[in-house]
């Protein structure tokens, strides 16, 4: 029986039994190094043991091989943990009626892999186009999910539908190029959520079907024309609070971003905003000029060349935040540009040598023209001739400058090699944030062939 004081002195009981049977341990491998025979009752007890520890690992270890093959064979959904967001009664004077659906919101959020579809056909349409009806003027909350069960049942029903309201919901957080994630139907028999990454065949159907009329806002317009090279005839429509639905399969957002009074037209004027602009504005914010004007001009050329490059977006490569940072502390060193920067996204992280690369060759910049400004005396009187030569003939030293330093940044740009992330093994499924893994076949060949090099020599 084991009183409180016997339980405190256990610890210090296992530490000299383990002191005594190392001193065992010691004794019997000086006795092996010195060539002499070790009495059979020293050592057996610790080899059985030991025997037992190296088979009970290596049967774990096979049955963690048989395991890993079998799971990458069968598909394995992940069942997605989804939260709906409703408006609630504090925010019913500038948002909509309390209890409105306004998102869901899924715990396994991944990058999907977007098919490419191109329509092979002659499409010519002269429909006269009508006002929308009111009844799809407003989302109800019963809205279906178009699957393989109900497919067939829907496109039917749209043959005896005269209106039909279209909505395209674009994803831009984690994409250079705005892709649509779900395509919403309203009818007057109910409202239907179609997804598009499953379903992008049946989304240029119905866009591009001249039974009924369509009625879609300028943004889905421009989606169906870049995803299908195509432009359908329809109606413009005006978005009103109440159609707000965010899919967020691939990025959350917050609740308070729900609430912001922002339209389509502003959204796709600030997505599509050029280099240029983004150098305007933040000069004219921030009251950036000279030097680290042009400083902010080839970061952002940077900025916009990786991005495109690996398929993101200019705010998920470098923020604004972070370009001002970059620009009041002019780091020079990778150590001094990691304290600015902390936290940065990898792809930034990739690249901080061609960020220095900027930031020096503008420093040296600076410091030439210090160094010719100082000159002034003898040697512009020696040159003046050289100078007027040069200025008569419209090559002045500045713009040559300029012209080196941009052909820099372009051979820059060409050097970086970037290899694509793609996420070609993972594919959704028809359910939302459900996603499917195949990546081969289980093969009993290959499973004897990895267990091989881990099972142990038996001796």
């Amino acid at each position: 029986v084991y009183t409180d004081k016997t339980l405190n002195f256990l610890p210090i009981m296992i530490i000299d039994l383990c002191s005594a049977l190392l001193h065992k341990l010691n004794k019997n491998l000086e006795q092996l190094n010195n060539g002499q025979p070790i009495p059979t009752h020293l050592y057996s007890a610790l080899h059985q043991q030991i025997c037992r520890i190296n088979t009970f690992n290596e049967d774990l270890l096979m049955a963690r091989i048989d395991k890993i093959y079998k799971s990458l064979n069968s598909s394995v959904i992940v069942p997605p943990a989804l939260v709906k967001l409703y408006h609630d009664d504090k925010h019913v004077g500038n948002d909509a009626p309390a209890g409105t659906l306004v998102g869901l919101i899924g715990q396994n959020i991944v990058k999907p892999l977007v098919e490419d579809v191109e329509l092979h056909v002659n499409y010519e349409c002269t429909c006269d186009v009508s006002e929308i009806p009111a009844e799809l003027r407003v989302f109800d909350e019963n809205m279906t999910w178009i699957d393989e069960t109900n497919k067939e049942s829907f496109l039917e029903s749209l043959k005896v539908c005269k209106h039909v309201l279209m909505h395209a919901y674009l994803h831009t957080y984690r994409t250079y190029q705005p892709f649509t994630c779900i395509f919403l139907v309203k009818t007057h028999h109910g409202t239907y959520l179609i997804d598009t990454l499953k379903h992008k065949r049946m989304v240029a159907r119905l866009s591009y079907e001249c039974t009924y009329y369509k009625y879609m806002n300028g943004r889905t317009l421009h989606a169906l024309k870049e995803e299908f090279k195509v432009v359908p005839c329809c109606c413009s429509l005006v978005k009103t609070r109440e159609c707000y639905f965010v899919d967020f399969r691939i990025r959350p957002i917050h609740d308070d971003l729900l609430r912001l009074e922002v339209t389509h037209e502003k959204d796709a004027e600030a997505s599509s905003e050029g280099v240029q602009q983004v150098v305007e504005r933040m000069s004219a914010q921030n009251n950036v000029t000279g030097r680290e004007r042009k400083v902010l001009e080839d970061i952002l050329k940077l900025r916009d060349f990786v991005a495109k490059s690996n398929n993101e977006s200019v705010n998920y490569v470098l923020t604004e935040r972070q370009l001002c940072l970059i620009l009041e502390n002019m780091p020079k060193t990778k150590m001094q540009f990691k304290n600015v920067l902390p936290r940065c996204s990898p792809i930034l992280r990739a690249h901080i040598e061609d960020i220095l690369f900027i930031l020096n060759e503008s420093v040296e910049d600076s410091t030439r023209s210090y160094k010719e400004a100082d000159d002034g005396g003898s040697s512009t009187v020696e040159h003046k001739n050289v100078t007027e030569s040069k200025s008569r003939n419209g090559n002045s030293g500045h713009p040559q400058k300029d012209n080196q330093n941009e052909q820099r940044l372009n051979d820059r740009l060409k050097q970086i090699d970037i290899k694509s992330r793609s996420v070609n093994h993972l594919d959704i499924d028809s359910s939302i944030a459900k996603v499917r893994y195949n990546t081969f076949d289980y093969d009993e060949n290959v499973v004897e062939k990895v267990k091989n090099k881990f099972r142990r020599r038996k001796k």
